[in-house]
Protein backbone atom coordinates (compact mmCIF):
# COMPACT_ATOMS: atom_id res chain seq x y z
CA UNK A 1 0.00 0.00 0.00
CA UNK A 2 2.52 2.12 0.78
CA UNK A 3 4.64 1.64 -2.40
CA UNK A 4 1.70 2.09 -3.99
CA UNK A 5 0.70 5.48 -2.53
CA UNK A 6 4.47 6.81 -3.23
CA UNK A 7 4.61 5.80 -6.79
CA UNK A 8 1.25 7.76 -7.47
CA UNK A 9 3.13 11.13 -5.62
CA UNK A 10 6.63 10.24 -7.90
CA UNK A 11 4.17 10.23 -10.85
CA UNK A 12 2.48 13.45 -9.53
CA UNK A 13 5.72 15.24 -8.89
CA UNK A 14 7.00 14.61 -12.13
CA UNK A 15 4.10 16.28 -14.19
CA UNK A 16 4.27 19.29 -12.56
CA UNK A 17 5.67 21.68 -14.61
CA UNK A 18 7.42 25.10 -13.69
CA UNK A 19 4.56 27.61 -14.19
CA UNK A 20 1.58 25.28 -12.84
CA UNK A 21 1.59 27.00 -8.90
CA UNK A 22 1.67 30.60 -10.76
CA UNK A 23 -1.73 29.83 -13.12
CA UNK A 24 -3.40 28.18 -10.30
CA UNK A 25 -2.67 31.27 -7.69
CA UNK A 26 -3.88 33.15 -10.38
CA UNK A 27 -6.66 31.95 -11.35
CA UNK A 28 -7.61 31.24 -7.38
CA UNK A 29 -7.12 35.22 -6.90
CA UNK A 30 -8.90 36.44 -9.97
CA UNK A 31 -12.06 33.83 -9.18
CA UNK A 32 -12.66 35.92 -6.48
CA UNK A 33 -12.50 39.20 -8.34
CA UNK A 34 -9.11 40.72 -6.45
CA UNK A 35 -6.40 42.27 -7.29
CA UNK A 36 -2.86 42.22 -6.07
CA UNK A 37 -3.30 45.00 -3.53
CA UNK A 38 -6.60 43.89 -2.47
CA UNK A 39 -5.65 40.07 -1.97
CA UNK A 40 -2.82 41.52 0.57
CA UNK A 41 -5.57 42.99 2.21
CA UNK A 42 -7.38 39.99 2.19
CA UNK A 43 -4.79 37.65 4.05
CA UNK A 44 -3.01 40.48 5.73
CA UNK A 45 0.28 39.45 3.95
CA UNK A 46 2.25 42.29 2.35
CA UNK A 47 2.37 42.50 -1.56
CA UNK A 48 5.88 41.32 -2.28
CA UNK A 49 5.45 38.46 -0.86
CA UNK A 50 2.09 37.63 -2.71
CA UNK A 51 4.16 38.54 -5.95
CA UNK A 52 7.02 36.35 -5.27
CA UNK A 53 4.54 33.08 -4.80
CA UNK A 54 2.49 34.08 -7.68
CA UNK A 55 5.68 34.40 -9.77
CA UNK A 56 7.39 31.01 -7.96
CA UNK A 57 10.51 33.48 -6.36
CA UNK A 58 11.10 30.61 -3.63
CA UNK A 59 14.61 32.32 -2.95
CA UNK A 60 12.39 35.71 -1.62
CA UNK A 61 9.89 33.58 0.40
CA UNK A 62 10.37 32.39 4.36
CA UNK A 63 10.70 28.78 4.81
CA UNK A 64 8.60 26.41 3.36
CA UNK A 65 5.92 25.97 6.77
CA UNK A 66 5.22 29.62 6.68
CA UNK A 67 4.44 29.59 2.73
CA UNK A 68 2.05 26.58 3.16
CA UNK A 69 0.06 28.42 5.50
CA UNK A 70 0.37 31.03 3.19
CA UNK A 71 -0.88 28.67 0.30
CA UNK A 72 -3.43 27.91 2.62
CA UNK A 73 -5.02 31.31 2.88
CA UNK A 74 -5.08 31.47 -1.05
CA UNK A 75 -7.21 28.46 -1.64
CA UNK A 76 -10.09 29.72 1.50
CA UNK A 77 -10.07 32.57 -1.20
CA UNK A 78 -12.20 30.25 -3.69
CA UNK A 79 -12.62 27.23 -1.69
CA UNK A 80 -10.08 25.74 -3.50
CA UNK A 81 -8.04 22.16 -2.15
CA UNK A 82 -5.23 23.40 -0.25
CA UNK A 83 -3.42 19.83 -0.69
CA UNK A 84 -3.07 20.43 -4.59
CA UNK A 85 -1.57 23.52 -3.77
CA UNK A 86 0.98 22.58 -1.48
CA UNK A 87 1.87 19.79 -3.39
CA UNK A 88 2.90 21.93 -6.15
CA UNK A 89 4.49 23.74 -4.54
CA UNK A 90 6.99 21.14 -2.77
CA UNK A 91 7.54 19.29 -6.16
CA UNK A 92 8.73 22.93 -7.75
CA UNK A 93 10.80 23.68 -4.73
CA UNK A 94 12.26 19.79 -4.97
CA UNK A 95 11.07 18.08 -2.18
CA UNK A 96 10.87 14.30 -2.27
CA UNK A 97 7.51 12.43 -2.18
CA UNK A 98 7.22 10.48 1.22
CA UNK A 99 8.49 14.14 2.44
CA UNK A 100 4.90 15.19 1.19
CA UNK A 101 3.41 12.14 2.37
CA UNK A 102 4.50 12.88 5.41
CA UNK A 103 3.01 16.15 5.94
CA UNK A 104 -0.39 14.61 4.58
CA UNK A 105 0.24 11.52 6.66
CA UNK A 106 -2.47 10.95 9.79
CA UNK A 107 -1.01 11.69 13.18
CA UNK A 108 -1.70 7.87 14.29
CA UNK A 109 -1.36 4.50 12.64
CA UNK A 110 -4.52 3.19 11.41
CA UNK A 111 -4.32 -0.10 13.10
CA UNK A 112 -4.15 1.53 16.70
CA UNK A 113 -6.84 3.62 17.94
CA UNK A 114 -5.15 5.98 20.71
CA UNK A 115 -7.26 6.51 24.32
CA UNK A 116 -8.24 10.14 24.56
CA UNK A 117 -6.88 11.88 26.93
CA UNK A 118 -8.68 13.79 29.83
CA UNK A 119 -8.52 18.01 28.64
CA UNK A 120 -7.93 20.73 31.20
CA UNK A 121 -11.02 21.86 30.12
CA UNK A 122 -13.02 18.30 30.49
CA UNK A 123 -11.12 18.36 34.59
CA UNK A 124 -12.50 21.46 35.05
CA UNK A 125 -16.40 21.29 34.02
CA UNK A 126 -16.22 17.83 36.08
CA UNK A 127 -14.50 19.40 39.28
CA UNK A 128 -17.00 22.45 38.77
CA UNK A 129 -20.17 19.90 38.67
CA UNK A 130 -19.35 18.35 41.85
CA UNK A 131 -18.62 21.77 43.85
CA UNK A 132 -22.33 22.43 42.37
CA UNK A 133 -23.77 18.95 43.40
CA UNK A 134 -22.10 19.28 46.91
CA UNK A 135 -23.09 22.47 47.45
CA UNK A 136 -26.78 21.39 46.77
CA UNK A 137 -26.28 18.93 49.23
CA UNK A 138 -25.37 21.27 52.06
CA UNK A 139 -28.72 23.70 50.78
CA UNK A 140 -30.92 20.65 51.63
CA UNK A 141 -29.88 20.57 55.63
CA UNK A 142 -32.18 23.00 57.33
CA UNK A 143 -29.18 24.84 59.50
CA UNK A 144 -27.22 25.57 56.45
CA UNK A 145 -30.13 26.79 54.30
CA UNK A 146 -31.13 29.20 56.89
CA UNK A 147 -27.54 30.76 57.42
CA UNK A 148 -27.01 31.28 53.46
CA UNK A 149 -30.61 32.99 53.33
CA UNK A 150 -29.30 35.60 56.57
CA UNK A 151 -25.98 36.03 55.12
CA UNK A 152 -27.21 36.58 51.40
CA UNK A 153 -29.95 38.70 52.52
CA UNK A 154 -27.36 40.82 54.66
CA UNK A 155 -24.75 41.08 51.99
CA UNK A 156 -27.51 42.31 49.32
CA UNK A 157 -28.81 44.99 51.94
CA UNK A 158 -25.27 46.64 52.31
CA UNK A 159 -23.93 46.59 48.21
CA UNK A 160 -27.64 47.90 47.23
CA UNK A 161 -29.28 49.70 49.67
CA UNK A 162 -32.76 49.94 49.20
CA UNK A 163 -32.97 54.32 50.16
CA UNK A 164 -30.14 54.53 47.56
CA UNK A 165 -30.63 54.78 43.36
CA UNK A 166 -28.49 52.78 41.67
CA UNK A 167 -25.72 54.75 39.09
CA UNK A 168 -26.37 54.81 35.52
CA UNK A 169 -24.21 52.66 33.44
CA UNK A 170 -21.51 53.86 30.87
CA UNK A 171 -23.80 52.54 28.55
CA UNK A 172 -27.10 54.29 29.32
CA UNK A 173 -24.90 57.76 30.28
CA UNK A 174 -23.87 57.85 26.49
CA UNK A 175 -27.30 57.15 25.27
CA UNK A 176 -28.76 59.44 27.50
CA UNK A 177 -25.92 62.04 26.38
CA UNK A 178 -26.19 61.37 22.63
CA UNK A 179 -30.07 61.79 22.61
CA UNK A 180 -29.60 65.01 24.56
CA UNK A 181 -27.02 66.35 21.62
CA UNK A 182 -29.31 65.04 19.15
CA UNK A 183 -31.79 66.87 20.42
CA UNK A 184 -29.89 70.24 20.77
CA UNK A 185 -28.76 69.87 16.63
CA UNK A 186 -32.37 69.06 15.80
CA UNK A 187 -33.21 72.45 17.88
CA UNK A 188 -30.83 74.87 16.29
CA UNK A 189 -31.30 73.22 12.84
CA UNK A 190 -35.18 74.30 13.35
CA UNK A 191 -34.14 77.45 14.98
CA UNK A 192 -31.98 78.50 11.64
CA UNK A 193 -34.72 77.29 9.22
CA UNK A 194 -37.09 79.64 10.87
CA UNK A 195 -33.97 82.47 10.66
CA UNK A 196 -33.51 81.42 7.02
CA UNK A 197 -37.33 81.74 6.14
CA UNK A 198 -38.57 84.88 8.35
CA UNK A 199 -34.97 86.80 6.31
CA UNK A 200 -36.11 85.53 2.93
CA UNK A 201 -40.19 86.47 3.82
CA UNK A 202 -39.18 90.29 4.38
CA UNK A 203 -36.52 90.34 1.81
CA UNK A 204 -39.23 89.36 -0.67
CA UNK A 205 -42.04 91.88 0.53
CA UNK A 206 -39.63 94.84 0.26
CA UNK A 207 -38.72 93.85 -3.04
CA UNK A 208 -42.37 93.24 -4.33
CA UNK A 209 -42.89 96.56 -2.41
CA UNK A 210 -40.53 98.13 -4.65
CA UNK A 211 -41.72 97.11 -7.46
CA UNK A 212 -45.52 98.16 -7.19
CA UNK A 213 -44.60 101.47 -5.78
CA UNK A 214 -46.10 104.27 -8.02
CA UNK A 215 -45.07 107.42 -8.40
CA UNK A 216 -47.51 110.60 -8.25
CA UNK A 217 -48.65 111.05 -11.70
CA UNK A 218 -47.10 114.25 -13.41
CA UNK A 219 -50.76 115.24 -15.23
CA UNK A 220 -52.16 116.17 -11.40
CA UNK A 221 -48.91 118.67 -11.60
CA UNK A 222 -49.71 119.67 -14.93
CA UNK A 223 -53.58 120.63 -13.93
CA UNK A 224 -52.17 122.78 -11.16
CA UNK A 225 -50.12 124.79 -13.19
CA UNK A 226 -52.78 125.43 -16.13
CA UNK A 227 -55.34 126.41 -13.18
CA UNK A 228 -52.69 128.91 -11.28
CA UNK A 229 -52.17 130.32 -14.99
CA UNK A 230 -55.84 130.51 -15.38
CA UNK A 231 -56.32 132.82 -12.75
CA UNK A 232 -53.49 134.68 -13.30
CA UNK A 233 -55.00 135.66 -16.93
CA UNK A 234 -58.21 136.53 -15.48
CA UNK A 235 -56.99 139.15 -12.40
CA UNK A 236 -54.93 140.69 -15.32
CA UNK A 237 -58.43 141.45 -17.34
CA UNK A 238 -60.42 142.41 -14.76
CA UNK A 239 -58.40 144.69 -12.98
CA UNK A 240 -61.42 146.84 -11.37
CA UNK A 241 -62.33 143.57 -9.69
CA UNK A 242 -60.84 143.30 -5.90
CA UNK A 243 -58.61 140.40 -5.85
CA UNK A 244 -59.62 137.36 -4.57
CA UNK A 245 -58.35 136.69 -1.33
CA UNK A 246 -55.28 134.44 -1.37
CA UNK A 247 -56.79 131.49 -0.03
CA UNK A 248 -59.49 131.55 -2.78
CA UNK A 249 -56.67 131.01 -5.53
CA UNK A 250 -54.74 128.60 -3.59
CA UNK A 251 -57.96 126.35 -2.94
CA UNK A 252 -58.12 124.68 -6.97
CA UNK A 253 -54.23 124.13 -6.74
CA UNK A 254 -54.07 122.49 -3.10
CA UNK A 255 -57.16 120.00 -3.71
CA UNK A 256 -54.58 117.97 -6.16
CA UNK A 257 -51.45 117.89 -3.92
CA UNK A 258 -54.07 116.82 -1.09
CA UNK A 259 -55.08 113.88 -2.63
CA UNK A 260 -52.16 112.48 -3.68
CA UNK A 261 -50.37 111.30 -0.66
CA UNK A 262 -52.90 109.49 0.87
CA UNK A 263 -53.75 107.39 -2.49
CA UNK A 264 -49.90 106.76 -3.06
CA UNK A 265 -49.51 105.35 1.23
CA UNK A 266 -52.20 102.99 0.50
CA UNK A 267 -50.72 101.89 -2.58
CA UNK A 268 -47.23 101.34 -0.48
CA UNK A 269 -49.03 99.45 2.12
CA UNK A 270 -50.82 97.16 -0.19
CA UNK A 271 -47.30 96.79 -1.73
CA UNK A 272 -46.07 95.36 1.67
CA UNK A 273 -48.46 91.98 1.50
CA UNK A 274 -46.12 89.72 -0.26
CA UNK A 275 -47.81 88.23 -3.15
CA UNK A 276 -47.53 84.52 -3.40
CA UNK A 277 -46.55 83.88 -6.80
CA UNK A 278 -43.45 86.36 -6.04
CA UNK A 279 -42.52 84.88 -3.00
CA UNK A 280 -43.19 81.45 -4.69
CA UNK A 281 -41.14 82.88 -7.79
CA UNK A 282 -38.09 84.39 -5.62
CA UNK A 283 -37.88 81.01 -3.10
CA UNK A 284 -37.29 78.58 -6.47
CA UNK A 285 -34.65 81.51 -7.95
CA UNK A 286 -33.00 81.18 -4.47
CA UNK A 287 -33.05 77.40 -4.29
CA UNK A 288 -31.97 77.37 -7.71
CA UNK A 289 -29.05 79.29 -7.06
CA UNK A 290 -28.38 77.46 -3.95
CA UNK A 291 -28.25 74.46 -6.12
CA UNK A 292 -25.80 75.48 -8.38
CA UNK A 293 -23.49 77.08 -6.04
CA UNK A 294 -23.60 73.46 -4.24
CA UNK A 295 -22.70 71.15 -7.10
CA UNK A 296 -20.00 73.76 -8.67
CA UNK A 297 -17.13 71.67 -8.80
CA UNK A 298 -13.66 72.50 -9.41
CA UNK A 299 -11.75 71.42 -12.67
CA UNK A 300 -11.14 67.43 -12.24
CA UNK A 301 -13.35 66.68 -9.00
CA UNK A 302 -16.49 65.05 -8.69
CA UNK A 303 -19.55 65.31 -6.09
CA UNK A 304 -20.17 61.80 -4.26
CA UNK A 305 -23.65 61.52 -2.50
CA UNK A 306 -24.33 58.65 0.24
CA UNK A 307 -27.63 57.90 1.37
CA UNK A 308 -27.45 55.72 4.15
CA UNK A 309 -30.97 53.02 4.87
CA UNK A 310 -28.90 50.75 7.37
CA UNK A 311 -25.81 50.51 9.48
CA UNK A 312 -23.28 51.24 6.95
CA UNK A 313 -19.46 51.15 7.06
CA UNK A 314 -17.07 52.79 4.21
CA UNK A 315 -13.85 53.69 2.77
CA UNK A 316 -12.50 55.85 0.28
CA UNK A 317 -8.91 55.83 -0.76
CA UNK A 318 -7.17 57.88 -3.19
CA UNK A 319 -4.78 56.87 -5.56
CA UNK A 320 -1.72 57.43 -3.46
CA UNK A 321 -3.35 54.61 -0.86
CA UNK A 322 -4.21 58.56 1.56
CA UNK A 323 -7.92 57.74 3.28
CA UNK A 324 -10.07 60.91 2.44
CA UNK A 325 -13.25 59.32 4.03
CA UNK A 326 -14.04 55.98 6.53
CA UNK A 327 -16.75 55.99 8.86
CA UNK A 328 -19.10 53.93 10.43
CA UNK A 329 -22.86 55.43 9.09
CA UNK A 330 -25.84 55.12 10.83
CA UNK A 331 -29.07 54.77 9.00
CA UNK A 332 -30.91 57.93 7.73
CA UNK A 333 -27.33 59.92 7.22
CA UNK A 334 -26.75 61.69 3.98
CA UNK A 335 -23.14 62.55 3.25
CA UNK A 336 -21.70 64.20 0.26
CA UNK A 337 -18.53 65.47 -0.39
CA UNK A 338 -16.02 66.31 -3.49
CA UNK A 339 -12.54 64.55 -4.42
CA UNK A 340 -10.39 64.11 -7.05
CA UNK A 341 -10.21 60.33 -9.00
CA UNK A 342 -9.09 57.88 -9.31
CA UNK A 343 -10.79 56.59 -5.59
CA UNK A 344 -10.75 53.42 -4.31
CA UNK A 345 -14.17 52.65 -2.76
CA UNK A 346 -14.95 49.37 -0.23
CA UNK A 347 -18.50 49.44 1.36
CA UNK A 348 -19.55 46.69 3.94
CA UNK A 349 -23.47 45.83 3.71
CA UNK A 350 -23.40 47.34 0.39
CA UNK A 351 -27.09 47.18 0.25
CA UNK A 352 -27.57 49.54 3.17
CA UNK A 353 -26.46 52.85 0.69
CA UNK A 354 -27.50 54.15 -1.88
CA UNK A 355 -24.47 56.17 -4.05
CA UNK A 356 -25.17 58.95 -6.44
CA UNK A 357 -22.22 60.52 -8.55
CA UNK A 358 -22.27 63.89 -9.91
CA UNK A 359 -26.05 63.20 -9.70
CA UNK A 360 -26.65 60.15 -11.27
CA UNK A 361 -27.25 56.96 -9.62
CA UNK A 362 -24.25 54.05 -9.27
CA UNK A 363 -25.17 50.90 -9.48
CA UNK A 364 -23.10 48.55 -6.90
CA UNK A 365 -24.69 45.65 -7.72
CA UNK A 366 -21.86 44.11 -10.60
CA UNK A 367 -18.94 45.56 -7.70
CA UNK A 368 -21.12 43.52 -5.12
CA UNK A 369 -19.30 40.36 -3.64
CA UNK A 370 -22.01 38.54 -0.71
CA UNK A 371 -22.48 42.00 1.06
CA UNK A 372 -19.35 43.46 0.37
CA UNK A 373 -18.50 46.16 -2.55
CA UNK A 374 -15.35 47.17 -4.20
CA UNK A 375 -14.92 49.29 -7.06
CA UNK A 376 -12.68 52.30 -8.49
CA UNK A 377 -13.94 55.44 -9.76
CA UNK A 378 -11.53 57.11 -12.93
Amino acid sequence: MTETATSVEERTFSTVQPGDLTSKLVECREKAGLDIEQAAEELHLSTHILRALEAEDFAHLPEPPYVRGYLRGYSKLTDVDAKELIRTYEALRGAKPDEIAHHFAPARPLNKVAQPAISTSTLKFIGFGALVLLLGLFSTIPGVRDWANHTWSSFSAQTNPPDVPRPPSAMEAYVAQKAAMEQEKDKAAAQEAQQQAAAKIATDASAAATATAEPVPASSTQDTAATAATTVDTTAVTPETPAPPPTTTSAPAAAPATTTPPATAADAAAATIPDPGVAASNTAATAAAADAAATALAPGEISIKMEFAQEVWMQIKGDDKKTLFESLNTAGNIKEFKATPPLNVKIGNAPGVKIFVNGQPFDLAPHTKGSVARFRVE
